[in-house]
């Protein structure tokens, strides 16, 4: 038996002009009640980006609205905090980029209230799923878990997501290529079959195309395109839709457990998701006893995108120079439930002969001229 998660957000409504639909939405959201409360969560960045036309719309519609700032990654007691700033509020509006959204997905579910989520970045798919992503004050990786409800709606304008830095969409397209290879492995391993499952392989095959061929052109682009749009939003829904399809059980695998425990370590607190899911990528083929060929088929892809590719890239050399640190890393990835489930026969030996292996690709291929953007400094 399969079970799908809750497919979110209930509505999805993306082109240009879609953030002027948030008066409209709202209102509709809070009751009809001109005059009511919307929350405008935001971070330091992705509000100033889209204000002017979020306001006038929420404005248009006669709706009062106060901002409430958040910082740093998502965890309970921002969201708590966030659920208090709401209270008078009829609905709450996260606008800005993965952690923005998971701190307003949980605090709307501590409020009681619906939310609306508008991406000002493609680096993760935050706006097409109702899972929420916990993380220490310090920033090391909590839990995964999913909402009670899903997000009312998602307002995407993909001219927005384009804008975004080149580092923001490599890290959104790396993240998109972990759903295809942590869904396909784990669908092959639990014999997944039905619908669902038909479904999510269909689209893991497109977006691995999709990420492949168009990806580094278009980051390379440096500016909106067509492409660059049509790249940028798949980067933010398909790997939503994936996940859904494939079921609880098979959407994720090691290459989110390496991301995970590597995120004990303090240097890659400046790494995005992506960046560090890409290494985890090259993990868990290693795991899977992929030949050579494929893997560095993949780390290939990761340098063009411009992509950390070693450890010390990525802020993690400790592990490579402190046995402490890279017990620690090791046993937390070995210690969590998609890990487990995924290679429930490997122990600490197999796991870091796996990392090795990913670090000499990426060694081998750091500095190559095929990168698109330059890497980001260790």
């Amino acid at each position: 038996m399969t079970t799908l998660a809750v497919l979110a957000p209930t509505h999805y409504l993306s082109g240009d002009g879609a953030l002027e639909e948030v008066g409209r939405v709202a209102l509709a959201l809070g009751g009809g009640r001109a005059g009511a409360g919307v929350l405008l969560v935001h971070g330091g960045v992705g509000l100033d980006l889209v204000r002017p036309g979020v306001e006038a719309a929420l404005e248009r519609a006669g709706l009062r609205r106060a901002a409430y700032a958040v910082d740093g990654p998502c965890r309970p007691e921002l969201a708590a905090a966030a659920a208090r700033a709401a209270l008078g509020a009829s609905l709450l509006v996260g606008v800005g980029g993965g952690r923005v959204l998971d701190v307003t997905k949980a605090a709307a579910e501590a409020a009681g209230l619906a939310c609306v989520l508008v991406p000002t970045s493609p680096a993760t798919c935050a706006a097409a799923t109702a899972v929420v992503v916990e993380y220490t004050p310090a920033g090391a990786y909590v839990r995964s878990r999913l909402t009670a409800r899903p997000p009312a709606y998602a307002l995407v304008d993909p001219a927005v997501l384009a804008a975004a830095p080149d580092r923001h969409l490599a890290a959104g397209l790396v993240d998109a290529l972990a759903k295809v290879v942590e869904v396909r492995f784990g669908l092959a391993r639990t014999g997944g079959g039905g619908a669902g499952a038909v479904a999510a392989l269909a689209l893991c095959d497109a977006l691995e195309t999709l990420v492949f061929d168009d990806g580094p052109g278009a980051v390379a682009a440096g500016r909106d395109t067509a492409k660059r749009r049509e790249v940028a939003e798949a980067a933010v829904l398909w790997p939503g839709l994936v996940g859904a399809l494939a079921g609880e059980g098979a959407k994720l695998a090691a290459a989110h457990a390496v991301h995970n425990a590597l995120t004990l370590v303090p240097g890659t607190r400046s790494a995005l998701h992506g960046e560090i899911l890409a290494f985890g990528i090259l993990v868990q083929l290693a795991l899977e006893g992929r030949d050579d060929a494929e893997i560095e088929r993949h780390a290939r892809l990761f340098a063009r995108l411009g992509c950390p590719m070693t450890l010390a890239e990525l802020g993690a050399g400790a592990y490579l120079t402190d046995p402490v640190v890279s017990a620690g890393v090791l046993a937390r990835a070995l210690d969590l439930p998609s890990m487990r489930l995924s290679f429930p026969g490997i122990g600490e030996r197999e796991l870091a002969e796996a990392f090795a292996a990913a670090q000499a690709v990426g060694t081998a291929l750091a500095g190559s001229a095929g990168a698109g953007v330059s890497r980001r400094s260790g």
